[in-house]
């Protein structure tokens, strides 16, 4: 006889139901039952008898009971089981929990010799391991069946078995006296169920961590049929109990027992067979956990492998009641506190599959989604028996507040007990400031003292620490009393005070050579511990532009959307994330935009961020503006970067944006050193500016070769003044204009009562549109390379006050690009100079401004412009520094045609006349044939032939000498289309 005994289980509820004095009724059972119970309580009291249930949530029962009964055949007191039962186990309800480190445990040598197969010596365990006693009832021959009461002691613990009990049965009754049969029960904790019983069991698992308690191979000679087992429930030392029931009150209590009979057969049944049974006076059971949070280092926006450990108090109040199984945790981490994007580095992601969350196999996850690891202190295994480790899980969504996106599993087990206790955290992020919350709902109810969470303080560190003091980490806990949470914090410092800003900057062209197409890099960073970096605003070198005609611009939504086409790409962008000195790298393109912000172009950043290790962060798009200095010309790429994405911070450390893009950037064709001026904003609303310098090269050997025109018209008038047209031309691949002067002739002297006209500096500072009529003096159009169509606008003169004249300042718009050139005007002696002297490094295809006659019209004459030459000193020097002096000749449109010369031989005549414009020459007369000549342009001179008619001809045979009075005329063909004559006297003879 291997063995007498069941597994005795242990019941937490209240057995509200039993108003007996007994627990055990017996019954006769039909021949026709099947293998079965026809009784199984379960029950923790105040007595053996459990006349006095024991109801108190977490309290420590002076008895637990469980009884349970075979279906039999025959009458009382002499029955036999239908079928005799081989294996049994029992499971108790989630809470209810035997402690066997507050006995002393018993070895199994100590606990008797086996002397035959299934019979052994006497136990010489410890009196103080004893927990319990064991009634059994077998079937053996004659008149009544056998009741023998055995000892219950706690054993010594063999590997992969959280707790065993042997029960040793004396055999004097059979005739063995000073032998004993032994049975040993085999505790467990069902966070998975992989028993052969299984496959008979009428309720589901759980999942909950509750214990059950399982006997093997029970012996049938003779054949068990009843079984009582009462324990000790407050045996223990060092006020340490043997049982606890449940926390929970509202929680129904379910107890549940599974049978294999040696025949093969299986059945279950649970208890109370009907009706809730549940503990009471959970407002007695005492709650106060503490949280301690130790960071690895304290200094600011570093990584931080943070240890978090919440601490359980068992010690029991008078009562004797031990504090309430912690049912929830929320751990609200301090601000500032985020989870760090550099831990994305190899980061990888555990599936729920490879976890096997209460599936009982062994935990597959991936090395690289590793972030911690987890120790569970619990008086019920010695210390340090239940350790693991903790995993990235693999994201159920991508709402980054949901707790879904970012999981973590929590994997504590001993294998030396056989205990498991496996975890699913969920980390809700702040969308807004990164703030973490996280949540681990579903705790086994089971005690302990400490559950001790360190993050890993490496490559994958998933925290990092604030950059300024924030609060402290707050918790808050949830009983499984369902009653009031309890609360707690802990002060967690960084270095306070104000965080430095101070970032750096980067510039380099490839090639450097002045007035070539080049590639533009723009790199800042800023280091640990520094102000986040928010807004930028990069001013290029003066003469840095780009041909943004080459490109087609990228409109909205695309841009928006980071949908760009192919087409509109100019460059990369390669951004560096997160705290420490491996920062997580993500890379992009960038595309040339239409208006955006205000400005008239812009740039579309797109970052894809699908897969950031094992998170989905879909397609980061950062706009940004493209405008023009007015004055300078000078570009401005300004911008806001995004800070925060899918609720993590990205503690940007480095942004490096490349124009690539082949024939887009033109290098200044001034080799002066110049410099690169950026704004940069932090988070906290520090700012600063970097200027990083840079020089092109190779500047003197472009050429430099304008071309300029003057051009008036002679018809002029004291009321409407005079006019004045200038044209510019520049050759592509050659050094830009950096200043022009002209000295105007005595003839085109500015005009006073229009220079009275002038706008107000003030006006037209504020806005040139809003001048006075009287200050714009005439129109100007641009047209260059750098911009699509023509830029055209007002020519005003505008007044600074004091004794100066005022300027002529330029205003040109178009392509939502305005320019202003100010020219300053200095009048001496009646004659006019006016200096250009900070031109902008831009190249020009053609300039043309023109300053009309009218009523304010900005010259005024002086004298006949078609007498005599008229002529402009230009001096222009080029952004290289070479310098061109010239006086260059102003072209008088509509001047009266005048013959500047004339020849006749014999018959034959000709007459050179001096025109203005491009028109039709004629020549007439008494005796001559009309004769006419198109002049295509205004060639200064132009010779026209002078013909007799057939009287003429007749006149000239007959007198041998003809005078004829020749007149010469001339129409226009541009400007008002006037006509002119002149008349010359010529001689023909034969």
């Amino acid at each position: 006889m291997r063995s007498l005994s069941a597994g005795i289980c242990l019941r937490v509820a209240v057995l509200a139901a039993l108003a007996v004095s007994g627990l055990v009724a017996t019954s006769s059972a039909a021949a026709a039952e099947p293998f079965g119970f026809s009784n199984f309580v379960s029950a923790t009291c105040n007595d053996p008898e459990c006349v006095s249930p024991f109801t108190q949530a977490a309290g420590h029962p002076p008895v637990g009971l469980t009884v349970f009964k075979l279906n039999a055949v025959g009458s009382t007191g002499k029955e036999a089981p239908v079928e005799d039962i081989r294996n049994e186990r029992v499971d108790v309800p989630a809470g209810l929990s035997t402690n066997p480190e507050a006995v002393p445990q018993c070895s199994i040598s100590e606990f008797g010799e086996e002397v035959a197969p299934g019979i052994f010596t006497e136990s010489t365990c410890s009196s103080k391991t004893i927990i319990g006693v064991n009634k059994v009832v077998v079937v053996v021959p004659g008149p009544t069946d056998l009741t023998i009461e055995g000892t219950v002691y706690n054993l010594e613990r063999p590997p992969g078995v959280p707790a065993e009990f042997g029960v040793a049965l004396p055999l004097e009754a059979l005739g063995f006296p000073g032998l004993y049969s032994h049975t040993l029960i085999e505790g467990g904790v069902s966070w998975h169920r992989e028993t052969g019983l299984d496959k008979v069991s009428t309720i589901p698992d759980s999942g909950d961590s509750h214990e059950f308690f399982e006997v093997h191979n029970i012996g049938d000679a003779p054949p068990l049929l009843e079984s009582v087992l009462i324990y000790k429930g407050r045996a223990g030392e060092n006020g340490k109990h043997f049982l606890t029931v449940p926390s929970a009150c509202a929680t129904p209590q379910i107890s549940r027992i599974e049978a294999e009979s040696y025949g093969g057969k299986f059945t279950s049944t649970v208890f109370p067979p009907a009706g809730e049974l549940k503990a009471t006076g959970c407002e007695k059971v005492p709650f106060a956990p503490e949280i301690e949070v130790t960071p690895s280092q304290t200094l600011p926006d570093l990584p931080n492998g943070v240890t978090i450990d919440v601490k359980m108090s068992q010690e029991e109040n008078g009562e004797e009641i031990s504090p309430s199984a912690l049912q929830k945790a929320e751990v609200l981490l301090p601000e500032g506190m985020t989870l760090n994007p550099a831990a994305a580095n190899g980061l990888e992601a555990c599936t729920d599959e490879q976890f096997g969350k209460g599936t009982g196999r062994e935990v597959t996850c991936p090395a690289g989604s590793k972030i911690g690891t987890v120790r569970i202190e619990t008086p019920t295994l010695p210390a340090g028996s239940l350790v693991g480790d903790v995993y990235v899980g693999k994201p159920l969504n991508n709402t980054p507040s949901s707790g879904g996106d970012y999981r973590i599993f929590i994997n504590a087990e001993s294998k030396r007990y056989g205990v498991a206790v496996q975890l699913e955290g969920k980390v809700q992020a702040n969308e807004a400031t990164g703030r973490l919350t996280t949540t681990i709902s579903e705790n086994p109810q089971i005690a302990f003292s400490e559950f001790i969470l360190t993050l890993s303080n490496d490559g994958h560190t998933p925290l990092a620490n604030p950059l300024i003091c924030g609060p402290a980490t707050s918790a808050t806990f949830f009983p499984y009393t369902g009653l009031a949470t309890a609360q707690d914090t802990d002060p967690f410092t960084v270095g306070c005070g104000t965080p430095p800003f101070t970032p750096s900057q980067t510039v380099k062209a490839l090639p450097t050579s002045g007035g070539s197409t080049t590639s533009f890099t723009l790199g800042l960073s800023r280091g640990d511990g520094q102000q986040y970096l928010q807004k930028v605003s990069a001013t290029l070198p003066a003469g840095m532009v780009a041909k943004i005609p080459s490109v087609p611009l990228c409109g909205e939504p695309l841009a928006k959307e980071g949908k760009c086409p192919e087409s509109s790409e100019v460059g990369s962008v390669s951004t560096s994330l997160g705290s420490g000195g491996n920062p997580y790298v993500l890379r992009g393109s960038v595309y040339l935009t239409g208006p955006y912000g205000g400005a008239p172009y812009g740039l579309s950043i797109v970052v894809p961020a699908q897969e950031v290790g094992p998170y989905d962060y879909g397609t980061i798009v950062t706009q940004a503006g493209i405008s023009v200095d007015p004055y300078t010309a000078r570009v401005t790429v300004a911008g806001t970067m995004p800070t925060i994405v899918g609720g993590v911070p990205l503690r940007l450390k480095a942004l490096t944006i490349a124009m690539t893009r082949g024939d887009f950037m033109l290098n200044p064709t001034s080799c002066e050193t110049l410099s690169t001026n950026t704004t940069l904003t932090s988070t906290e609303g520090t700012s600063t500016t970097i200027a990083t310098p840079f020089q092109a090269t190779g500047c003197s050997s472009l050429a430099f070769k304008p071309k300029f025109s003057y051009s008036t018209n002679a018809y002029t008038t004291k009321r409407f003044g005079a006019s004045l047209n200038v044209k510019v031309s520049e050759t592509a691949g050659e050094a830009n204009m950096k200043s022009v002067k002209v000295t105007l002739p005595v003839k085109l002297p500015s005009r006073t009562s229009t220079l009275k006209e002038a706008c107000l500096e003030k006006t037209f500072a504020a806005n040139p549109a809003s001048c006075p009529a009287g200050a714009k003096v005439g129109t100007v159009k641009v047209t260059t390379p750098t911009l699509s169509g023509t830029l055209e606008g007002p020519a005003y003169f505008v007044s600074h006050g004091g004794a100066a004249f005022p300027d002529l300042d330029l205003v040109v718009k178009g392509d939502g690009v305005t320019v202003i050139l100010v020219g300053n005007t200095n009048i001496s002696k009646g004659i006019t100079h006016t200096t250009f002297a900070a031109l902008p490094d831009v190249p020009v295809d053609s300039f043309e401004m023109n300053l009309p006659t009218g009523g304010k019209s900005a010259l005024a004459a002086n004298g006949d412009f078609c007498k005599g030459k008229m002529y402009m000193p230009t001096t222009v020097v080029g952004q290289n520094g070479k310098t061109i002096n010239e006086k260059i000749q102003i072209h008088v449109a509509e001047c009266p045609v005048r013959v500047v010369g004339r020849k006749v031989q014999g018959r034959s005549a000709s007459i050179t006349a001096a025109v203005s414009s491009a028109g039709k020459l004629s020549t007439s007369g008494q005796d001559l044939a009309v004769l006419h000549k198109k002049i295509g342009k205004a060639v200064g001179n132009a010779q026209i032939a002078v013909k007799l008619s057939p009287l003429g001809e007749r006149i000239l045979a007959t007198y041998r000498r003809l005078d004829v009075k020749v007149r010469v005329g001339f129409k226009s063909s541009t400007g008002a289309k006037r006509e002119s004559k002149a008349f010359v006297k010529l001689v023909f003879t034969s």
